[in-house]
């Protein structure tokens, strides 16, 4: 396991145990809420697959790989984080916090065991690494 595959296992460790949490103390909705968005970005794999085994379809890449950047649910989780414990804005923040959550969540435990984003003809690029896989 490389470094890498590591700290995102530590980040999945700790959302799960943020949502449990939240999912306590906030009850049911934000347990849908989280689960909601923890299985948003797999709507990507609807239809991508069709050729060789493990291939995704190169003109489904360009989405998948938006709904798995994570730096956007990131945002929404900092950002719904503060509005909600720092300025007092709970209406609001806490929807995002918990959107933001769901959303990184996926991606950390995908990362986690190794599934990281795509290149552009399809093949997966490991966790850890900056390229495609060489065959």
């Amino acid at each position: 396991m490389t470094y890498t595959r590591l700290a995102w296992t530590l980040v999945a460790i700790a959302l799960l145990i943020v949502t449990v949490f939240e999912s306590i103390g906030h009850g049911w909705v934000t347990a849908g809420i989280i689960i909601v968005f923890a299985l948003l970005p797999e709507v990507s794999l609807i239809g991508a697959f069709g050729g060789e085994r493990g291939i995704m379809r190169p003109e489904r890449v360009a989405f998948y790989n938006g709904l798995h950047q994570a730096w956007i649910p990131a945002l929404l989780f900092f950002l719904g984080g503060s509005m909600a414990y720092l300025w007092a804005m709970r209406e609001i923040g806490l929807p995002l916090f918990w959107c933001g959550m769901g959303w990184l969540l996926n991606i950390a435990l995908a990362r986690t065991v190794g599934v990281g984003l795509r290149a552009p003809d399809g093949t997966n690029i490991p966790v850890g690494t900056y390229g495609p896989r060489t065959r």
